[in-house]
């Protein structure tokens, strides 16, 4: 949307008319309300994009935090302790947790109050579950069993069943999904 000058501005009124082109041309404007339609379509295609960037966020995210509650649940509750099939599972079990809350940090708070136009306070659960990862790893490592245990049972319950819960909310999309 460029200013135009008089000439350039008649032949586009001219390629472009309608009754009241000629209303605009009076009051020397240089735009039309056309113009404005025409900005509102190049910002529509740029939300489209941005709106098909978070659906292909939101469904990895999802595809990613789905088996975690099950494998949470069954590492925590039923798997017998230090055993190479729960050693392997966690590992599974912290990749899939880290992939899932680093990609929920590039998700667009959409309910609530945002901080920096972009995070919410559900954000705060990912930035828990990074921070609890490798925390969990570091005290398997020094063989403070207790603690990893203790941080597990936070990551699960924090990052898993709380986050979750919150996404039930109205106006969230898995509310949308299971309740209308």
């Amino acid at each position: 949307m460029a200013l135009y000058s008089e000439k350039s501005n008649s032949k586009r009124l001219n390629r472009h008319s309608s009754h009241n082109d000629s209303y605009y041309e009076k009051l020397n404007l240089s735009f039309t309300p056309r113009d404005f339609i025409q900005a509102y379509n190049l910002m529509s295609s740029k939300n489209l994009f941005l709106k098909s960037m978070y659906e292909l966020l939101r469904t990895i995210h999802l595809i990613a935090v789905s088996p975690c509650l099950i494998i949470g649940a069954y590492l925590i509750y039923f798997s017998s302790k230090g055993s190479g099939n729960h050693k392997n599972i966690g590992w599974a079990y912290m990749i899939l947790m880290v992939f899932q809350a680093g990609i929920s940090l590039f998700m667009e708070a959409r309910v609530g109050p945002q901080f920096l136009n972009h995070f919410g306070w559900i954000h705060l659960l990912s930035i828990l579950t990074i921070h609890t990862v490798p925390k969990s790893i570091y005290y398997l490592k020094k063989g403070d069993i207790k603690g990893h245990s203790r941080s597990m049972i936070i990551l699960f319950w924090a990052g898993l069943i709380i986050a979750g819960g919150f996404t039930l909310v109205p106006g969230r999309y898995l509310y949308n999904v299971f309740f209308t």
